[in-house]
């Protein structure tokens, strides 16, 4: 990582770890998802050796996402969240059930906005449904 980047700040390293959290949750961590959970680590900064460890602790270990959420504060951050945790199940081609209801748990607990929220429950209910559809063709 190029030493310009700023070290990444500690929510948008939450955020990660939330990703990531939902990623594992189906006890599958695939290529793709890694792949999105690096780019957003990448765009927001450098980890310090600190935060590598205990993202690598993460992975050996993986967290409940309610542990983690307090961690997300800003409007920004949650609303990145709310995207980013909304691309994650779609990654792997496969949202799995758990993944889909690991969404809603976050989005219960989550304090936003309540028509954001919707919105989101909508899309990964469709996007479970669509992946289901097509499972048989990919």
């Amino acid at each position: 990582m190029s030493k310009e980047k700023k070290d990444l700040a500690e929510e948008f390293f939450q955020l990660s770890r939330v990703l990531l959290s939902i990623a594992q949750c189906d006890n599958y961590l695939s290529g793709e998802e890694i792949k999105l959970i690096l780019a957003n680590i990448s765009k927001n900064g450098n980890m310090t050796k600190e935060q590598e460890v205990i993202l690598e602790d993460d992975i050996n270990n993986p967290k409940d996402v309610l542990e983690l959420l307090p961690g997300i504060e800003s409007e920004t951050a949650k609303a990145t969240l709310i995207l980013q945790m909304s691309l994650i199940p779609l990654s792997d081609k496969y949202v799995d059930k758990r993944e889909k209801e690991t969404v809603y748990k976050i989005l219960d607990n989550l304090k936003f906005d309540e028509k954001v929220k919707e919105k989101a429950r909508e899309f990964i209910t469709v996007a479970a449904d669509l992946s289901e559809a097509l499972a048989k063709y990919i």
